[in-house]
């Protein structure tokens, strides 16, 4: 169970114990900033908050792979888009195991931490909603019907360890390039909603019932609902 009060937090200078937050909160064991790196983390500190938003499922926990880690920060950039939270992830920077490339985002991620728990608090079991997994920074834990089905997919001969071995490389160093190319994809959309948005806000500055406003209104929310983000909406001053 989760339950903890937050004090004053040391924006500069980040330390180890400074990661006690984290571990109190997914009973998990983080000695070094950069073991963030992976995401998984990120994902389940922001179910915490937002459940509906996040599945789990989809998070891998353990992990040293990039393109695992690219996977689950593509997760959190889609939630956070969800709630209108247009704070773009830095996936080149944040996906490297090392200190200062983690260090702003980790900054950002605290203060939202800090921001929302101010007002909402919940009873949370962290190793029940990650299905007792592990989660940090490490070679992956596959399980053994997981990874024979994989093996026979590829037709791998148990004889030769090297042929898998390289097979695994290829395997890995493909999944890395779908992954950032799918990454420039996100951006490239992530660009083009918030030029929608912003059409959308200087449309509520005129009169509503003016069928070209209407028009044009119609045409972005038919974009944003496609790509499943509410549309703008303009608070009543």
């Amino acid at each position: 169970m989760f339950q903890e009060d937050h004090g004053d937090y040391d924006r500069k200078c980040p330390r180890k114990e400074d990661l006690s937050w984290i571990n109190n909160a997914l009973e998990s064991k983080f000695k070094k900033l950069e073991d963030l790196c992976t995401g998984a983390a990120y994902c389940q500190l922001y179910h915490y908050f937002f459940p509906h938003l996040m599945d789990l499922r989809k998070v891998v926990f353990l992990t040293n792979l990039k393109a695992d880690a690219v996977k689950n920060f593509l997760i959190l950039q889609e939630a956070l888009h969800r709630r209108q939270e247009f704070r773009e992830i830095p996936f080149s920077e944040v996906t490297k195991h090392d200190y200062a490339s983690n260090l702003e985002f980790y900054i950002w991620f605290k203060q939202f931490f800090d921001n929302n728990f101010k007002d909402f608090q919940r009873i949370y079991y962290p190793l029940e909603e990650r299905f007792n997994l592990e989660i940090g920074y490490g070679e992956p834990k596959v399980k053994s019907n997981e990874s024979l089905t994989y093996v026979n997919a590829i037709q791998i001969n148990h004889e030769k360890p090297r042929h898998l071995e390289k097979a695994l490389r290829k395997a890995r160093k493909q999944f890395e390039v779908e992954n950032f190319n799918l990454e420039i994809k996100y951006s490239e959309r992530n660009l083009y909603l918030r030029k929608i948005f912003r059409v959308q806000r200087v449309c509520r500055m005129y009169p509503s019932n003016d069928p070209f406003i209407k028009s044009i209104l119609k045409i972005t929310r038919g974009v944003t609902n496609m790509v499943g983000v509410s549309p703008f909406v303009q608070k009543e001053t």
